[in-house]
């Protein structure tokens, strides 16, 4: 996803490729970082997802202190996002609750100086023709968390721990302009900056919508 004036690109980490050669790896996001700096770009890695989840969390959370050790100080680099949907693939919420926190931990204490972020497995409840999103979000309504779609392993409970634990909020953008704004509204209730890291309206017709919504809202 590229965003004007600041465009930055999310990149796919493969842990698996780290695990069985991480020089080459790092090899690998070094072109990349190359690539994004000729075309003035900057990057954000994301460093995992639900497919490795059977590792042991120790594994996985020293692949993260590693990778942001070595370019945590890398100013083509905007962000980490160190978890993509958790929630999709694993069930088991106490896990990926425990396994949130340790990452976190772990990249923290590599004191980076880009931001840490993970995006949550959520959406919003397609709204009845004619409701008034806007109005039922007016400072003193109690609505919010209740149009929240959590599936699978994601609950609005582990969607609150990461961005609690996260310096910018993530999220992914794949209905109309009335949703999309409504999860936007409840991200900006915890007061950091927005980055909006998958945009895919559901047809054509509803792609301007919600860009210039994003826009106006300074979602990057």
């Amino acid at each position: 996803f590229c965003n004007s004036p600041m465009k930055f690109c999310i990149f796919q980490c493969n842990f698996n490729e780290w695990k069985k050669d991480s020089s080459l790896f790092y090899k690998g996001i070094d072109s990349l970082l190359y690539l994004a700096e000729k075309l003035n770009i900057r990057i954000i890695p994301s460093l995992l997802t639900d497919n490795y989840v059977g590792e042991k969390d120790t594994v996985l959370a020293d692949y993260v202190a590693h990778t942001i050790r070595r370019y945590g100080n890398d100013p083509r680099i905007q962000a980490w996002e160190i978890y993509t949907y958790p929630g999709t693939k694993e069930k088991n919420t106490g896990k990926l609750i425990k396994l949130l926190r340790l990452l976190f931990n772990y990249a923290r204490f590599e004191f980076p100086n880009q931001p840490l972020t993970a995006t949550p497995y959520v959406s919003v409840k397609d709204f009845s023709v004619g409701f008034d999103y806007t109005g039922a979000l007016v400072h003193g309504h109690y609505n919010g968390w209740n149009y929240m779609v959590c599936k699978g392993g994601s609950t609005p409970e582990l969607c609150n721990l990461i961005w609690r634990l996260s310096d910018v909020i993530s999220f992914s953008c794949k209905q109309s302009a009335m949703e999309s704004g409504w999860i936007t509204s409840l991200a900006y209730r915890f007061g950091r900056p927005l980055i909006c890291t998958e945009w895919s309206p559901p047809e054509e017709k509803d792609m301007a919508p919600p860009f210039i919504f994003l826009a106006k809202t300074n979602v990057f």
